[in-house]
């Protein structure tokens, strides 16, 4: 079962005297998380007017107003507080939009009040950690010192809090992978953990694994390649230039 936040204001609306427009005290805030179904009632606005001369009305004031929410169920009358509910039309999400700016108007039949109700998304952990590379791959000797740095894996959350904070693992089938490397929790940097001395040619298949703070996982597939000889590095390459000899001017004479 979804768990959700509804925070129910009232606002009252008196007039003073009659066909006194209706005065709103106040804004209103509703904190919504963002994954409430819709159809989900997320508040009620409550007003009041005792001059009439009809049952107060509410209606949404603009598109995106109404493209949130509906108002519907209304109870009770003007002259002790008459509400609505406030009912989710489009599930929100936090990662495209943090807060609403609502408009409405309430009116007694005679005088409009135009006014704001502000939704605030809160963040749910929706999204799992995603690595910035499909796949991760290098080559190295077997004479790579133990600590040396192989590679540095990244992933990020789009979440807040602790929903976006990561700490990196690695899995392999078969665990005495995991006797030659590891990886740093914080930083992702895979490292060599014992000599690779004895191992002529050998591929490791592992995967490096991010898990944000509620247990939500990515994963990639990570190979290293093992070999008995150091990786050469291609030389510089230099432009090779045939010399020329000089041009031959005037003329030349056998002395006997």
């Amino acid at each position: 079962m979804q768990s959700f936040s509804i925070t129910l204001f009232t606002a009252f609306i008196y007039g003073v005297s009659c066909n006194n427009p209706p005065q709103l005290q106040q804004n209103y805030v509703f904190n919504v998380k963002e994954d409430v179904p819709v159809g989900t009632i997320i508040g009620r606005i409550t007003a009041v007017d005792l001059d009439g001369p009809q049952e107060l009305t509410f209606s949404s004031s603009n598109q995106l107003t109404s493209d949130i929410v509906s108002l519907t169920n209304p109870m009770g009358s003007s002259s002790v507080g008459r509400s609505v509910n406030m009912v989710l039309n489009h599930m929100l999400d936090r990662e495209l939009r943090t807060d609403y700016d609502l408009e409405f108007d309430v009116t007694d039949g005679y005088n409009k009040v135009h006014f704001y109700v502000r939704i605030v998304c809160l963040d749910v952990n929706d999204n799992s950690p995603r690595f910035l590379s499909p796949s991760y791959s290098k080559a190295i000797s077997s004479r790579s010192p133990v600590g040396m740095i192989v590679l540095f894996v990244v992933a990020s959350d789009i979440d807040s809090g602790l929903g976006g904070q990561i700490q990196y693992s690695l899995e392999s089938d078969d665990p005495s992978d995991l006797t030659y490397f590891f990886i740093n929790t914080q930083a992702g940097l895979l490292m060599t953990k014992a000599p690779l001395i004895s191992i002529i040619y050998h591929e490791f298949k592992m995967r490096a694994v991010a898990t944000d703070g509620y247990g939500l996982k990515g994963h990639v597939n990570v190979t290293i390649t093992v070999s008995n000889y150091a990786i050469p590095t291609a030389p510089p390459t230099h432009s090779l230039i045939t010399p020329s000899l000089p041009p031959v001017t005037g003329r030349g004479f056998l002395i006997g």
